[in-house]
C-alpha cells in the first residue's frame, strides 16, 4: 500500500505576491526628494527627468508583464468561475497589462507637480499637449480593469460583489481627476488606494488560476519500515 499527498504548484501565489508589490512601486516614494511625492499623479514618480524614475518603471513592466501572463493562462483556466465570460474576461486584462507597459514606454515628459519648471512650461499638464499619449495609454489601464468587474459579473454567479469592487474603482478614478481639478494637489493619494485596490484583484485573478490547474502527481510514500516494524 501507499500513501499520496496532492499538492497544487505554488506559482500563482508568487506571481500574485510581485503584482501586489511591483504595481504599488508608489511604496517607494520616499526615494523621491520632494516633500509630498505623492502629491500629485503617481505617474509624475516614473517621469523623465526624476530621481530613481526607472525604479517605478520597472515596476510597471513587471506588473504589466504578469498581467498579460495571467489573463492568457486565465482564458483557459477561469471557466470554472466565469464560465463563457473567461474570455472576455482575460481580454479586459491583458487590455490593462498592455496599457500598463505602454505607460512606461510613453512616460511623462516631465513632472508637473514635483518640478515647477515643467509646471511652466506644460501649464496644461498632465491634460495638454506632450501629455496626450500618456494619458491614452493610462485610461487604457483604467478602462481595461473595469471591464474586467464587469466581465466577471457576468460571468459569475454573485455578479452584487465584482459591480461593487468596480464602482469602488471607478470613484476612486473619477475621484483622482477630481481632486487635482478643484483641490490641485493630493490626486496620488487617492491613486495609491485605486492601485492597491486593482492590484488586489489581480493578485486574486492569479491565484484563482490554481481552480483549473491538476494537483502535482501523487508522491507514494514506501511503507517497508512500517511493514518491518510489525
Amino acid at each position: 500500500m501507499s500513501e499520496a499527498s496532492s499538492v497544487r504548484p505554488h506559482w500563482p501565489l508568487v506571481a500574485a505576491v510581485v503584482i501586489v508589490v511591483c504595481y504599488n512601486s508608489w511604496l517607494f516614494a520616499f526615494v523621491n526628494p520632494h516633500p509630498a511625492s505623492l502629491s500629485g499623479y503617481l505617474s509624475e514618480l516614473a517621469a523623465a527627468g526624476q530621481p530613481y524614475h526607472w525604479l517605478f518603471r520597472s515596476g510597471d513592466i513587471l506588473a504589466g508583464v504578469l498581467f498579460i501572463a495571467v489573463a492568457v493562462l486565465g482564458s483557459r483556466r477561469w471557466g470554472r468561475r466565469f464560465g463563457r465570460a473567461s474570455p472576455w474576461l482575460a481580454l479586459a486584462v491583458a487590455t490593462a497589462g498592455l496599457g500598463t507597459l505602454a505607460d512606461t514606454i510613453v512616460h511623462m515628459p516631465c513632472a508637473p507637480t514635483l518640478d515647477a519648471s515643467c509646471r511652466l512650461l506644460f501649464p496644461q499638464a498632465p491634460s495638454g499637449p506632450g501629455f496626450t499619449l500618456h494619458t491614452l495609454t493610462s485610461t487604457m489601464v483604467s478602462l481595461g480593469f473595469l471591464a474586467s468587474f464587469v466581465c466577471a459579473a457576468w460571468g459569475s454567479g454573485r455578479p452584487r460583489r465584482y459591480l461593487t469592487l468596480g464602482g469602488i474603482v471607478l470613484v476612486l478614478t473619477l475621484g483622482s481627476w477630481v481632486v487635482e481639478t478643484t483641490v490641485g494637489t493630493g490626486e496620488g493619494y487617492v491613486q495609491a488606494i485605486q492601485v492597491l485596490l486593482v492590484s488586489l484583484w489581480a493578485a486574486r485573478l492569479s491565484l484563482m488560476l490554481r481552480d483549473g490547474m491538476p494537483a502535482a502527481e501523487p508522491v507514494a510514500v514506501s511503507r517497508r519500515g512500517e511493514d518491518r516494524d510489525r
